[in-house]
């Protein structure tokens, strides 16, 4: 029902929050880098496990039009 601007709203919310969970880290003077690492270590384990698969399984982007999405078997 919202399909062109719901999941760009999603990914939009998504980064705003991700970014601001390193907020408290900046505002802080000094910059308490023990704090800033640990808010930020979920993003780097993600992109190090997914570009991790993606190497080691040699994985590739199918463009949609060669995607079979009916029900019978693949013959």
């Amino acid at each position: 029902m919202f399909y062109p601007f719901g999941p760009l709203l999603a990914l939009f919310l998504c980064v705003v929050v991700i970014i601001g969970q390193g907020y408290t880290g900046f505002s802080s003077n000094p910059i308490d880098w023990s704090s800033l690492a640990a808010n930020y270590l979920g993003v780097v384990l993600f992109l190090c496990l997914y570009l991790g698969y993606k190497i080691t399984k040699k994985t590739k982007m199918v463009p949609l039009m060669e995607c079979n999405f009916s029900t019978e078997e693949i013959k």
